[in-house]
Order: C-alpha cells, then sequence, then structure tokens
C-alpha cells in the first residue's frame, strides 16, 4: 500500500546560483553586476523579483532547510493506493473534507 500526502507549505531555502545566473538577473533590470557592492536599496529592490525568477526556474537545486511556519503546512490531498483501490481525500481551505474518490 502506498499513502502519499500533497499540499502546500512556506519553507526555508537555500540555492547556490552560478554566477552568470545572478550576471544574467542583473542584466535583465538594467544593473552591472560587476558594480553590486554599490547598489542601492532601490536597486536591490529591483532586482528581488528576478533573483525569485532564478530560484523558479532552478527549483530542482533548492535546499529545502525547514518548515518556516507550521502553521501554514496544508494537506490538500490524500491519497492511498492499495491492492484494490485507490482513494483519494481531497480537503477544502478550511481543512475540511471537500470530497473522497474511490477508485
Amino acid at each position: 500500500m502506498e499513502i502519499s500526502i500533497q499540499g502546500i507549505t512556506k519553507v526555508n531555502y537555500e540555492l547556490v546560483i552560478d554566477e552568470d545566473v545572478f550576471n544574467d538577473a542583473c542584466e535583465e533590470c538594467g544593473l552591472d553586476p560587476a558594480n553590486y557592492k554599490k547598489f542601492t536599496k532601490d536597486e536591490w529592490d529591483v532586482l528581488n523579483p528576478h533573483l525569485v525568477q532564478a530560484v523558479i526556474d532552478n527549483e530542482s537545486e533548492i535546499d529545502y532547510t525547514e518548515i518556516h511556519v507550521e502553521s501554514s503546512v496544508f494537506a490538500d490531498t490524500l491519497t492511498i493506493d492499495d491492492s484494490d483501490n485507490l482513494t483519494t481525500v481531497y480537503y477544502d481551505k478550511n481543512r475540511k473534507t471537500d470530497s473522497v474518490e474511490i477508485q
């Protein structure tokens, strides 16, 4: 029998990126990566969405270190695959059972 839980949570993570990825992110928003030590707070703010995109683009390389806020953990779907049936339980946003499917 295989039992799996799918859901979402906020986590802390670390992602080591190549210098080229950082340079590309800077250049995409008009910043010179060679001058990063002189970036203003506003320039770091402009860079942030490009860093977020770098994380998204390199998701498979993320090292998840810990759950950020335990109250952010949601079990949205529970799937039990036994030798006879596949049972799937779906929960709504209030953590109440929305539906159950048995196939």
